[in-house]
């Protein structure tokens, strides 16, 4: 009698389970097949099953070492996330400090502007009040001017017995070189005078400008006609004729016709 032993798709199989009810005690993972799976498993042949099984391992390693490969990426730059994080908190903890210290300035400068707006009306009302005394005493230092003047009018009209009546007699007129005259007028006088000497300074200018342009041509003069004739005065026009030079008398009369005889 011959004794026939299990075979190999049995064994493989029963490895199988053997292995994953060892791995789900472990806590490890659970692989569930349906019926028609199982049926598919039992039907193939041990070595494709190997085979597939070695494939499946092999892409398993593979994506493992891609998940390793990525998870240490993500890792790095999971680290310069952080780092970044803390240098953004610490700028933010830096910029709100600032503001802290922004608004601190705001409100002291708030403050400030205010007793400067308080003290700038206090001013202001002190200037008003002030403005208006110096306006009262301006109308009473007129009144008392005015009333001095006619004191004085007054007495002048007691003691040498004249009318002072009409309108002879103004506070706004003065005795300007033995004239009345209105104030204004006084100062419009002052200032003809000054215009007159400055035109009598430029005609004298004039006059010394003349004499030395007679006084540099006289070294190049010549005789002709019974007088000298300055070289420096004769020439041609544009039409390419000549004119004799200026004599001394011509030049005389030249210089003597711009000095005005009263000035």
């Amino acid at each position: 009698m011959v004794v026939v032993g299990p075979s190999g798709k049995e064994v493989f199989l029963e490895l199988r389970r053997k292995k994953l009810e060892e791995e789900k005690r472990k806590g490890g993972i659970e692989v569930s097949l349906s019926s028609k799976e199982a049926e598919i498993v039992s039907a193939m042949h041990p070595k494709t099953v190997l085979y597939a099984l070695n494939e499946f391992h092999a892409r398993a390693m593979r994506e493992l070492a891609e998940a390793n490969n990525r998870r240490q990426e993500v890792s790095v730059q999971l680290g310069n996330v952080k780092n970044e994080r803390s240098q953004l908190l610490a700028e933010r903890n830096v910029l709100k400090a600032r503001c802290r210290d922004f608004e601190k300035k705001d409100e002291d400068s708030q403050a400030a502007l205010e007793r400067l707006e308080e003290e700038l009306a206090a001013e202001k009302k002190e200037s008003t009040k002030k403005a208006g005394q110096i306006y009262q005493l301006e109308g009473y230092v007129m009144s008392q001017h005015e009333e001095g003047f006619y004191k004085a009018m007054r007495q002048a009209s007691h003691y040498f017995n004249f009318d002072m009546g009409g309108e002879r007699f103004d506070i706004d007129k003065d005795v300007y070189e033995g004239s009345v005259i209105t104030v204004g007028n006084r100062n419009l006088v002052l200032l003809l005078r000054i215009e007159l000497l400055l035109c009598i300074f430029w005609f004298y200018k004039l006059f010394v400008e003349l004499w030395l342009f007679t006084f540099w041509t006289c070294s190049n003069a010549h005789c002709e006609g019974g007088h000298k004739v300055y070289s420096a005065t004769s020439g041609r026009d544009v039409l390419g004729n000549s004119w004799p030079g200026c004599t001394r008398p011509l030049l005389a009369r030249m210089v003597f016709s711009f000095v005005p005889s009263d000035p």
